[in-house]
């Protein structure tokens, strides 16, 4: 009789606010920050807008959508009517929709912001010429290739935006360099005839570089491994690890680990060699975590699960804690806060 009236009392306190059971009713979830997001629909991709009410606006064609660091502009890449792609930008309500390069003959993709907002990086192809990194001023000016095209993709932004990190292919191996943005002084950051390395990231404060290792011949990551760039003492966490959401303070990493469980998100720290576990999976769980961004001010992580079925998108505490279903869409994909 006593557990009939306390799930009787539980279910009329559901109708009012939340039981204990760790999970926050749908409409009371408020999101800290708005979420641009990808919509996808068959071979058809749109650029959303996750409001903080959680309601869903639409923006424009597009892929890989990025924020400016102000949050007032969001670049992207689009496929034009001649079947090539150019890059974007726009307001953050989708208006004053702008084509920066407008090229007839080559393929751009993937922009990325300069720390400072002044710049656009970005993946470019010609037929013949192979992948190169673009560079532009916001208003899609002073457009040059950092550096000449050669087999050179997936640009990063040094904080100080006088440098860039990026890939480069060497046979079946893949080196990450940097390079000045004016296009002077390449150098060899991470190489090994024997290796791959990819995913690279410089913490904000300048003072580590992170990046992914893998076998060459089978490019299974199986390490993260994380150097301090003044005395080139590095810190390797075996594993199948990529990340490159470092916090606003630079002392954590934010990672998505794959393993025989699925993928699991885990934060790791350059001081002190530790590394967490965020998901916390229940024993036997086989569901997939994977983190997509971090909040500027260093409180929320936004990531994918399908713990519940279809992957969908989920918020959580950036210690693990607290974690809440944001939307219902599976459409809805790769969030990423608002500055």
């Amino acid at each position: 009789m006593m557990f009939v009236r306390a799930v009787l009392l539980c279910a009329l306190a559901l109708s009012l606010a939340q039981c204990d059971t760790g999970e926050t009713p749908e409409q009371a979830i408020i999101l800290p920050f708005p979420l641009l997001v990808q919509r996808s629909s068959g071979s058809a991709y749109t650029i959303a807008l996750i409001r903080t009410d959680r309601s869903v606006i639409e923006l424009a064609e597009g892929l890989s959508p990025r924020w400016s660091p102000n949050g007032n502009r969001i670049a992207f890449w689009t496929t034009t009517s001649a079947g090539l792609n150019d890059i974007y930008t726009m307001d953050s309500d989708g208006s004053d929709l702008r084509n920066l390069t407008n090229s007839p003959a080559i393929y751009e993709s993937r922009p990325v912001w300069s720390p400072n907002g002044s710049m656009i990086a970005f993946d470019e192809e010609a037929a013949g010429s192979g992948k190169g990194v673009g560079i532009m001023t916001a208003v899609g000016m002073d457009r040059r290739f950092v550096p000449s095209k050669n087999t050179y993709n997936n640009a990063k932004w040094f904080p100080d935006a006088g440098s860039l990190l990026f890939q480069k292919t060497v046979g079946s191996r893949v080196e990450i360099h940097s390079v000045n943005s004016d296009g002077t002084t390449e150098m060899t950051l991470a190489s090994d005839t024997t290796k791959t390395f990819t995913n690279g990231s410089i913490s904000p404060n300048g003072l580590y570089f992170a990046y992914s290792r893998s076998d060459s011949s089978q490019l299974i990551v199986n390490a993260i491994v994380i150097r301090d760039i003044a005395s080139g003492h590095e810190d390797e966490f075996p594993g199948a690890l990529i990340g490159t959401n470092w916090s606003p303070q630079s002392d954590w990493l934010y990672c998505t680990e794959s393993s025989s469980g699925g993928m699991t998100i885990v934060r790791i720290s350059p001081l002190g060699k530790i590394k967490q576990d965020l998901s916390q999976k229940p024993l036997g769980s086989r569901y997939n975590d994977i983190v997509s961004s971090l909040s500027s001010d260093g409180n929320w992580l936004a990531f994918s699960s399908d713990r519940s079925g279809p992957s969908l998108i989920y918020m959580m505490n950036a210690e693990g804690s607290n974690k809440q279903q944001v939307t219902f869409d599976p459409q809805l994909t790769s969030p990423f806060w608002k500055p």
